[in-house]
């Protein structure tokens, strides 16, 4: 990863600024393999978290944004080239005539084909594109400046040594996981009664297919655990973490998230560290009714 420019804060222009640079290469390298990893590079952030600060700033996932770019060069190169829709689907790293027409056609309302035979029947005809509805101009790509209040501290957190499970798919599932852990410690003796339960959540739902997506599940332990069977031990780093509160449904974290990376993170002047998220769960959802569940999520940060 590259090393951001010097500085002890970094402000909302400069966010802003990082994401614009980073929407500008990406309309510049639209046949280049534009990679999370690549971009989060380009921008000075942790991958760990570009996903959700672009996200958040522009109001769709990268991978969203490319898609539609490609699209948007697609639809022009109809217009104006003599390529073949075969050569322009490639172009926009599809593999298929069929399923770049299957994409094309859900964007934009009509196929490909029709597009190039309606033009060339009539040069002058300018066919009617319904941009609402899911299939926006990326004309009308905006940065989010719209301020979503949530409650954030500061804090300065020891090490957390945890037993954990890995959990790999829809992250709604996590609670069967969790509850595999605790009865196995329980059964054990090896969960203290102050024992944290959290969550490292390595992956973003809206960037990553849902049985792809990655999740640590945690239980603070002592330092001298061993681990045993398919049960781990790591320790969450020490260090300062931005700490933002959800109340509410587990359902709902997504917009608390949303308004943490996208309206608090750019005015804060904090950079997160290349490292993951996690959340400390306060309640247990087995005796809280699901409007009071208390979740903590801890954005590391520089510092």
């Amino acid at each position: 990863m590259n090393a951001a420019p010097a500085s002890k804060s970094i402000t909302r222009e400069e966010y802003h600024q990082r994401i614009l640079t980073t929407l500008l290469y990406i309309e510049n390298n639209l046949d280049a393999d534009l990679s999370l990893e690549t971009l989060a590079d380009l921008s000075y952030f942790s991958p760990y978290h570009f996903h959700r600060i672009f996200t958040s700033i522009v109001g769709e996932t990268f991978k969203a944004h490319i898609r539609r770019a490609r699209l948007q060069r697609a639809y022009n190169q109809l217009i104006h080239t003599d390529l073949t829709i075969l050569d322009i689907a490639l172009a926009a790293h599809y593999s298929t005539h069929e399923s770049f027409t299957r994409s094309f056609s859900q964007h934009f309302g009509f196929t490909p084909s029709t597009l190039r035979n309606t033009i060339k029947a009539n040069p002058f005809t300018r066919m009617n594109i319904n941009f609402e509805g899911g299939r926006p101009s990326l004309s009308y790509i905006h940065l989010f400046n719209k301020e979503i209040h949530v409650e954030v501290s500061i804090k300065n957190l020891d090490p957390i040594p945890v037993a954990y499970l890995r959990h790999i798919g829809d992250y709604m599932g996590v609670g069967e996981t969790f509850s595999r852990l605790e009865q196995t410690l329980a059964q054990q003796k090896l969960k203290p009664n102050d024992s944290i339960s959290l969550g490292i959540y390595h992956d973003d739902p809206d960037t990553t297919e849902t049985e792809k997506l990655r999740a640590d599940i945690c239980a603070s332990v002592s330092s001298d655990f061993k681990p045993f069977d398919d049960i781990g031990f790591q320790t969450v780093p020490a260090g300062k973490y931005a700490v933002a509160v959800h109340r509410g449904p587990y359902h709902k974290l997504k917009e608390t998230y949303n308004a943490f990376y996208g309206s608090w993170l750019p005015n804060s002047g904090h950079t997160p560290r290349n490292q993951p998220p996690f959340e400390i769960y306060v309640t247990d959802p087995a005796t809280t009714a699901p409007e009071d569940l208390i979740t903590e999520i801890h954005m590391p940060i520089e510092g």
